[in-house]
């Protein structure tokens, strides 16, 4: 550890003992950027390439608003505090597993992503396909956040929340979204009749749909359709688009399957029994969409 920055400021009255003159607005306190920029003139630090790994929300908007990288981590508050409005990200199982991506694997990401926006020229959407647990969600916010430092502007059309609530694992997984829903909200952005997007995700641990926040919406703006259906649905706009299949292995899927459902307190038989069923409604249909898209990402973990 290099320093320790803290802020001795508080927003809120009427504690015992409180003390009287710190209790005003600053900006130091997050998610203000105050104390992150005077640590990066301080230490030297390039801000846009640094990450903050939090629990709370207000780390999570914190990086937003000093223009770095975000890791929300499934431990302590888990991002359930839902106070600010900010997509994290990466979403990570603990701070352990958090440092190990961004030490290990964003580079590969990183890489990937540079060589995708140097290719993309016009396309209006990016529709990023695979199977469960391979890092979609991961390579979407990662890519909207680097076209953001290209001065382009992207909003994410996160598919899991259209998961029908009554949606049966051994049904045909296209069949467990509102495909009305989604068509209707693809092609506001092709005709540009809407001038707000609010950014909806899934906590899949919750099994509840979060609010990231709304943005403004204009006509040059790429549209990053993810979900594991994603490369099922392409057909549903005429505008130009770019397919992206996300590859992982079978085992790194696996473990993180399990961690996912772990969490849901289901046991190790519930979890294996699901895996397979998902093995066969899903992977056996998502394989045949590899030959056809545009780029391949190889989210291996060694």
């Amino acid at each position: 550890m290099d320093k320790l920055y803290f802020c001795p400021h508080h927003p809120d009255r009427g504690f015992k003992d409180e003390i009287e003159y710190l209790k005003v607005p600053c900006d130091c306190r997050k998610p203000n950027p105050g104390l992150f920029y005077l640590a990066g003139k301080e230490l030297n630090i390039s801000l846009t390439d640094s990450w903050i790994i939090g629990d709370r929300t207000a780390d999570i908007a914190s990086a937003e608003n000093f223009g770095g990288f975000s890791a929300l981590v499934l431990s302590g508050d888990a991002g359930r505090d839902y106070k600010y409005q900010s997509r994290p990200d990466l979403v990570a199982l603990n701070i352990y597993a958090a440092v190990d991506f961004i030490i290990n694997y964003s580079d590969r990401f990183y890489e990937f992503i540079e060589n995708l926006t140097s290719q993309i020229d016009s396309k209006k959407y990016i529709f990023i396909g695979g199977s469960a647990r391979s890092g979609k969600s991961t390579l979407a916010s990662l890519l909207k956040k680097m076209l953001a430092k290209q001065s382009r502007v992207a909003h994410i059309i996160e598919l899991d929340q259209f998961l029908l609530n009554d949606s049966k694992e051994n049904f045909p997984f296209l069949e467990g979204y509102d495909l009305t829903q989604i068509k209707s909200v693809l092609c506001d952005f092709e005709i540009s009749s809407v001038n707000t997007y609010c950014d909806f995700g899934f906590d899949h641990v919750a099994n509840k749909i979060i609010n990231y926040g709304e943005s403004i919406v204009s006509q040059g703006d790429i549209v990053i359709v993810e979900g594991t259906i994603a490369l099922e649905i392409i057909d549903l706009v005429d505008a130009p688009s770019t397919s992206i299949f996300v590859d992982a292995n079978k085992e790194v899927r696996h473990n993180r399957f399990v961690q996912k459902y772990q969490m849901r307190d289901m046991s190790v038989s519930e979890i294996n029994e699901l895996w397979c069923i998902r093995q066969k409604n899903e992977d056996t249909v998502l394989q045949q969409f590899v030959k056809g898209v545009d780029f391949v990402f190889n989210n291996n973990e060694n």
